[in-house]
């Protein structure tokens, strides 16, 4: 196995920027990740599953569409929070989103920076010891 992609380009942290987009939610996603997972311990057993997947390295962008289909599109958001609140808001969901992905995987080392935009964008990498 040399890769695999949960993908769905236009879905953000923000649960209505899937909704509003009608592509599969990040939550949707770490389920369907989770399932690979366990195809991968049936075929290789849970010691090399686990193996294989702590060397793995997980890619997580997103983020940009949160602020094109929610923020700036939408009235509502624009009243609730400023930018920068948006931004904080994002990050608690990019949070929970490492949480709920990464709680029955061991330790990973987690990256978070904010784009040249301000837009939030992380990586969470396999750890490599």
């Amino acid at each position: 196995m040399t890769g695999v992609s949960f993908g769905s380009a236009l879905s953000g942290f923000e649960l209505l920027t899937s909704q509003f987009s009608g592509v599969i939610s990040m939550v949707k996603q770490v389920e369907n990740f989770k399932e690979c997972k366990s195809r991968i311990e049936v075929v290789l057993g849970n010691e090399k599953a686990n193996e294989l997947i702590n060397k793995s390295v997980f890619i997580v962008s997103a983020g940009t569409n949160d602020f094109v289909a929610n923020y700036f599109a939408s009235p509502i958001h624009q009243v609730m929070f400023s930018v920068a609140e948006y931004q904080h808001f994002l990050l608690q969901n990019v949070h929970h989103f490492i949480v709920v992905a990464g709680k029955d995987e061991q330790k990973r080392n987690q990256r978070c920076r904010l784009t040249p935009k301000d837009i939030p964008s992380y990586t969470v990498a396999g750890d490599k010891h």
